[in-house]
């Protein structure tokens, strides 16, 4: 009956449970990275508790990353996460921490959650209409401000302000540091800083005129800078902390910025005041005048309760909620700087203020009055259960042939409790006495081992088993088994026994093995021995034999062969092995041998049988060298020296040795063919007649060459020049080569070898070729001139159709005619662009293109480009184009035309291919002396097996759209011309990115210019 109503109830209450979860509903809150510190970590655990007390109502966060560089892209990612993550259970309401939280997911509350209302807190009634203005290093002026009931019109949204007290928190730093006369307010440079940092210097310029203002901003200050600025100030500075937010790229000092507060309350001789609830009560911050976490959450929940009643957030009012603001401050502040209670103002809430003796100690006192009672009594109970097996323990213990020791929880042996048969290694220890058991094990490692095991049976209650190493009561060295026993909870009891005999002896045979195994497995020889009374079974298989067959010893030792390799790859080493068994004689061979990853090997393998003397003990000893290598390098040897030959006869090549200690010099020349009567085969001869062959205008050059080359010059020797044979009549282009093949122990030359070939008719070929490139580029340039002149003829007339087609529109108002211009001027000026594109080229080729050097404004012209380009062209509704700027200001020393040609070029490709989407375009900063400009798009994209052709002459993807196909063939050889050169990066169906870079020459300020030429003088 029990268990059925047991099991009735678990029932109900499973069903009640998971009705309540079903019906529960949830509220999210959006922490920014900006904002996830130590104020929202509190306000999320009040908020969390207020959700607890609502049976129905639960409590979940998620966390924005900080924007990457591609700030829309990054928060549609992030707006798909939260997406993904509650596609099955939306919230009741949506709480955003931040400006930076609500534009990030802005996106959400447009689409798919457009009816979940939310909650925004902010420290200001009005926000930024852009992330790119929160994360903005300049405050923003009043046309990027965005209301909250503007945001209403659109949204169902509503705001719950949180103030900031900046006059009540100046008053309360007046007040506790009277000696005050600056106040350091330290932010960070983003948008919600500056805004704070403006309202704090109006206060202080309305309310507090006698007070200095100094702004430690990260823009101008990094965190080491920073804390040496505030250690230098004294109480008379007054420091306001707000925030100091982490870029992204901060790998150092990390851990230091994510703990602002403790790393600045180490530097500082003066509390830090808030204008947000920061928790003082960690003894970070000190305080300041503002409404607590807690208290927001509270306004926070009100809001809440109304939405879940029913409320649109939309018909909230803004709130800057109902709690009331308040004095907070650290109490353990007071005491570190030295600051006198008595400035505190009367309604003040102290964290951390000490409280009397009897309120901190009354437990306390009441059990140091019933401990003693209690152990009274359970010392009087064991007392008389232990009396009874005392005696019994000590005749068992007395029994043991090893000692017992009675040993405490430091190492202290407090008593032995035997005295075994063999005492040699047993310290006595007198009654009243006590010895550690450092003093007989001298070695730390061992004492530590030791400690540990007893640290563990303390704490297990489990028996251990150790081995170590002690001295005797003689000072001599002696290994011991101890066996560690659980005796109370400060005690263990030791059973030591001697086992230095086993010990030493295990350690020599584990040398001797040690040794053996080492001497086997460095041998570079694969060495095996097998067991031949235990049918073949293997011993030893060192590391080289492991080595060659690809297999870990371990997996073979104790087997036989049969165990791994099949009988019919091991037929001829049973026989030869068989052989050797019956004979008793050694025997080599050479043999192929295939390992178990089919990698072919040539072994040359010796086979010894090895008998002990006193017995029937035989063992079949195997080495085997690996000469795989060596036959095959001999193999290459013969097979490179038949090519060898093949090319000196194909070439007619002459090898020859210079001994300069003989001063001889041996030719061959069996693959030489003299002009005339010239010698071949084996010739040997002097140096000066070698040189008095050369013709006069060569000879004193090849001379020194050789000179330089004998007396240790490094430069390689590769020569060409003319020589006559001794025989011939007709002189010969030779080119020869020549390196040092011996030198003596000082390092001088003392033989030479090199080569020599014929070159006769390279070199009438290099003639011919001279020849035939002048007229190539001859009739290039004549080309060139041509297309030039034609184009300029062209391009006049066309002019004068284009004005006057333009006349026509006028002298014709009626609509056919005016379409029929339209088509007139449209194809006037794909004409006039393919004659301008032809001449450009032209112009480039034969080279009359004009660059003229001078300053350039980037900025400056990049705007003007796209206020021209939104001008000139419809772009449509759905495309956008913007420049973006890398840095605040770019000024370089290059030729402005040709940039930007090249730039309007690649904007003008990027609006054919581009329907929807933007165009961006600008430049990377400067790097390694060069700059790189761009311009990006979200069109058809290009695939990349045709990203290489590209940038050729009348190349063009879609053969429907307008155009030559030649601007980016300008394009590349503008950036050539500039010591530069292009390139594209592409997805198809997600857009480009045609760039080019060039040289950079930044222009100098005036100031820095003066400086730098006074550093060169």
């Amino acid at each position: 009956m029990k268990q059925i109503i047991l099991f009735t109830v678990s029932l109900l209450i499973a069903i009640s449970t998971q009705a309540v979860e079903t019906e529960k509903e949830f509220i999210l809150i959006l922490n920014s990275t900006l904002a996830n510190g130590t104020w929202d970590k509190d306000f999320n655990k009040e908020l969390q508790d207020h959700c607890h007390k609502r049976s129905n109502l639960y409590l979940d966060s998620y966390t924005l990353s900080f924007p990457s560089a591609d700030t829309e892209k990054d928060s549609k990612e992030q707006c798909a996460r939260i997406l993904q993550k509650y596609a099955s259970n939306r919230p009741k309401a949506v709480v955003i921490i931040g400006a930076m939280g609500w534009h990030i997911t802005s996106h959400l509350f447009e689409t798919t959650w457009k009816d979940i209302p939310v909650i925004l807190c902010h420290p200001l009634a009005t926000l930024p209409n852009s992330l790119q203005s929160i994360l903005a290093y300049e405050a923003p002026d009043s046309l990027h401000i965005t209301t909250i009931k503007e945001l209403q019109k659109h949204y169902n949204i509503t705001f719950l302000e949180q103030k900031l007290y900046i006059k009540e928190t100046l008053r309360l730093m007046r007040a506790l540091q009277p000696e005050m006369k600056n106040i350091a307010f330290i932010s960070d440079s983003l948008y919600m800083s500056h805004m704070v940092f403006s309202k704090v210097e109006k206060t202080v310029r309305q309310h507090y005129p006698d007070l200095k203002l100094i702004w430690l901003s990260q823009r101008e200050l990094d965190l080491e800078q920073l804390l040496d600025t505030v250690s230098s100030y004294d109480k008379s500075t007054g420091l306001l902390y707000f925030s100091w937010h982490k870029p992204q790229q901060m790998p150092s000092h990390s851990f230091l910025t994510d703990n602002i507060g403790k790393t600045l309350t180490g530097f500082a001789n003066s509390p830090l005041f808030t204008l947000k609830d920061l928790h003082p009560q960690d003894g970070y911050f000190g305080g300041g005048y503002y409404v607590s976490a807690s208290d927001y959450a509270t306004d926070c929940m009100r809001i809440i309760d109304e939405i879940r009643e029913g409320k649109p957030a939309s018909d909230i009012p803004p709130d800057a909620g109902q709690s009331t603001p308040e004095n907070y401050f650290n109490y353990l502040d007071l005491q570190w700087f030295n600051i006198s209670p008595q400035l505190c103002p009367d309604q003040i809430h102290l964290y951390n203020e000490p409280v009397s003796f009897y309120e901190k100690y009354w437990k306390n006192i009441l059990g140091l009055i019933l401990i003693p009672l209690v152990i009274f009594v359970m010392r009087h109970y064991f007392y008389r259960i232990g009396k009874k097996h005392k005696n019994m323990n000590k005749r068992i213990i007395n029994s043991l042939d090893v000692a017992v020791y009675l040993v405490d929880k430091h190492g202290i042996v407090e008593q032995i409790l035997n005295t075994p048969a063999e005492e040699n290694y047993v310290q006595s220890i007198k009654k009243g006495e006590h010895m550690e058991i450092r003093q007989i094990i001298t070695d730390d490692e061992e004492f530590r081992k030791n400690m540990e095991a007893i640290e563990q049976v303390l704490k297990t209650k489990k028996n251990l088993h150790i081995k170590t190493q002690i001295k005797n009561m003689q000072g001599e060295s002696l290994y011991v088994s101890v066996h560690i026993a659980y005796y109370d909870k400060n005690h263990v009891l030791g059973f030591v026994r001697n086992i230095s005999d086993i010990e030493n002896e295990r350690i020599r045979n584990e040398r001797s093995n040690f040794f053996l195994k080492s001497l086997l497995d460095n041998l570079p020889i694969a060495t095996i021995v097998k067991d031949i009374n235990d049918r073949g079974k293997y011993l030893v298989w060192n590391k080289k034999a492991a080595e060659m067959v690809n297999t870990d010893a371990s997996h073979i030792i104790g087997k036989r062969e049969e165990d791994f390799i099949g009988k019919e790859r091991t037929d001829f080493l049973v026989e030869a092995e068989r052989e050797v068994i019956e004979n008793g004689k050694p025997k080599s061979f050479i043999k192929r041998f295939t390992n178990r990853d089919g990698q072919t090997k040539i072994l040359s393998i010796h086979k010894a049988l090895v008998c002990f003397p006193k017995g029937n003990e035989r063992w079949l000893v195997s080495s085997s060298l690996d000469i795989t290598e060596l036959e095959m390098q001999r193999k290459q040897i013969e097979l490179m020296n038949r090519h060898y030959m093949f090319v000196m006869q194909a070439i007619g090549l002459i090898s020859w040795t210079w001994d300069l200690r003989k001063d001889e010099i041996t030719c061959n020349r069996s693959y030489f063919t003299p002009k005339t009567h010239a010698a071949t085969g084996t010739v040997i001869e002097k140096g000066d007649d070698y040189y008095s062959q050369i013709i006069p205008e060569h000879r004193e050059r090849i001379r020194q060459a050789f000179d330089n080359l004998k007396n240790g010059t490094p430069s390689p020797f590769n020569e060409e020049y003319q020589i006559i044979y001794e025989g011939d009549d007709v002189p010969s282009w030779a080119e020869t080569f020549a390196i040092v093949s011996e030198r003596d122990r000082n390092g001088k030359p003392l033989v030479l070898v090199g080569a020599t070939r014929l070159i006769d008719e390279r070199k009438k070929l290099d003639q011919e070729l001279l020849h035939a490139k002048e007229r190539a580029e001859e009739a290039n340039r004549l080309k060139s001139a041509f297309l030039a002149n034609m184009s300029h003829e062209i391009r006049t007339p066309l002019n004068a159709i284009v004005g006057f087609s333009a006349l026509l529109a006028d002298t014709h108002p009626n609509e056919e005619s005016k379409e029929y211009v339209h088509i007139i001027e449209s194809n006037n000026q794909l004409l006039l662009q393919l004659i301008n594109d032809i001449l450009d080229i032209s112009k480039i080729e034969s080279g009359t293109l004009e660059f003229v050097y001078g300053d350039m404004d980037v900025n400056g012209s990049f705007n003007e480009i796209e206020s021209a380009t939104r001008l000139k062209l419809d772009l449509g509704p759905n495309v956008e184009i913007r420049f973006l700027p890398a840095l605040d200001e770019c000024m370089l020393y290059t030729e402005k035309n040709r940039v930007l040609q090249v730039i309007n070029n690649y904007i003008s490709n990027a609006i054919k291919y581009t329907s929807s989407g933007y165009i961006h375009f600008g430049y990377y900063p400067p790097k390694e002396d060069k700059i790189r400009f761009f311009v990006r798009d979200t069109g058809s994209g290009i695939p990349k097996e045709k990203q290489q052709q590209i940038f050729g002459r009348f190349i063009k993807l879609d053969n429907f759209k307008q155009g030559t196909g030649l601007g980016l063939s300008i394009c590349s050889m503008i950036a050539e011309k500039m010591d530069g050169h292009v390139g594209v990066s592409s997805e198809v169906g997600k857009g480009s990115e045609f760039w080019f870079e060039i040289p950079c020459q930044p222009v100098l300020p005036p100031q820095q210019e003066v400086e730098e030429q006074k550093k060169s003088n």
